[in-house]
């Protein structure tokens, strides 16, 4: 690659296009990078700083700014598993990692009192050079691996018998057997309701708004980037729902539901078995997501996914944010 000199450039809307076109083509890049996701989170400033060689766009960072009392953050958006830089995938073969990461770090997130992103899993060079730059420094800087579930593409014929818990197969069948059924669905609305309600039942609030998700939801259908599943009784009734959303290698599981009326039918495994089964068809890897809470974890791993962890990246830049933070008058 050219010895052109990198450098930083905030790209404008008009420009934004150019940005989703190219970070869905990166091996690293989702569609949480997009601004068809970013500009959908509310409260939040959606943005993007390309990186370029010369005046090629080999990499940049997107990202939402939110501010309060003169504070600027860029903090991890809502339901947003993973963030930060992206390069492509020829820089990343031959170009320096380490120098286009110290620019990033130096040049965007530095221009902001604190920052939080999350690297996908297949970002192995980017966490590398990461763990050489100070953000592996204690104190203002840090890194935590996560962890999530993949599964990878197998023939959707074979789904079901790649499920390594013998219960998770048998209430499968079970349910399908009883004449419950999933099946592929725009009814935005209903799917709403059934995660709505779950998020009630484990007693949290749902980190969306109605017509925010709906909003959201349509948007990113007319572009192919998301799926919505429900299952039904054998009556025809909603009883279970979730929503993926998908870039050109994986579909992540984002948000479902239980209608807790109907959760003797196992709905919820049915339409997580559709949307799973969809993703293989489509020759994606199905991600998700983990928990740190053991039975959730065991839950997902059920599934059959191979376990493999992500780095989360959290940096204060600013000791007034530092005492904002000590005092409780700020989260982050």
């Amino acid at each position: 690659m050219s010895e052109t000199k990198l450098h930083i450039v905030k790209l404008e809307k008009d420009r934004w296009k150019e940005w989703d076109t190219f970070v869905l083509a990166q091996r690293d890049g989702t569609i949480f990078h997009t601004t068809y996701w970013l500009r959908e989170q509310r409260s939040m400033k959606p943005g993007v700083y390309g990186l370029f060689q010369g005046d090629k766009l080999v990499g940049g960072v997107p990202l939402c700014l939110k501010e309060k009392w003169g504070i600027r953050i860029t903090p991890q958006p809502l339901i947003t598993p993973y963030c930060g830089p992206v390069l492509s995938d020829v820089f990343i073969q031959n170009g320096s990692v380490t120098e286009a990461v110290k620019l990033i770090l130096n040049d965007v997130y530095s221009r902001f009192d604190a920052c939080r992103f999350s690297l996908p899993p297949q970002a192995h060079q980017l966490r590398e050079a990461l763990i050489k730059l100070p953000f592996h420094k204690a104190g203002s800087r840090s890194i935590t691996n996560l962890r999530t579930n993949r599964k990878a593409r197998i023939a959707p014929d074979d789904l079901i018998d790649s499920y390594t818990r013998m219960s998770r197969r048998n209430d499968i069948r079970r349910s399908m057997r009883k004449g419950v059924y999933a099946q592929e669905s725009t009814d935005w609305e209903t799917i709403f309701r059934l995660s709505e309600e779950s998020f009630r039942i484990s007693g949290r609030e749902h980190p969306l708004k109605r017509d925010q998700f709906l909003g959201m939801a349509g948007k990113l259908h007319e572009l192919g980037l998301c799926t919505g599943v429900i299952a039904f009784s054998p009556e025809k009734v909603p009883i279970a729902a979730a929503w993926t959303l998908s870039d050109r290698h994986t579909c992540y599981n984002v948000l479902a539901g239980v209608d807790q009326e109907y959760r003797k039918l196992n709905g919820g495994s049915v339409a997580l078995h559709e949307a799973i089964r969809i993703a293989m068809e489509r020759k994606l890897i199905f991600d998700f997501g983990g928990s740190m809470m053991e039975r959730v974890n065991t839950y997902l791993q059920s599934y059959g996914p191979e376990e493999c962890w992500f780095t989360h990246c959290r940096s204060v830049e600013s000791a007034r944010f530092r005492l904002l933070e000590k005092t409780g008058l700020v989260r982050f």
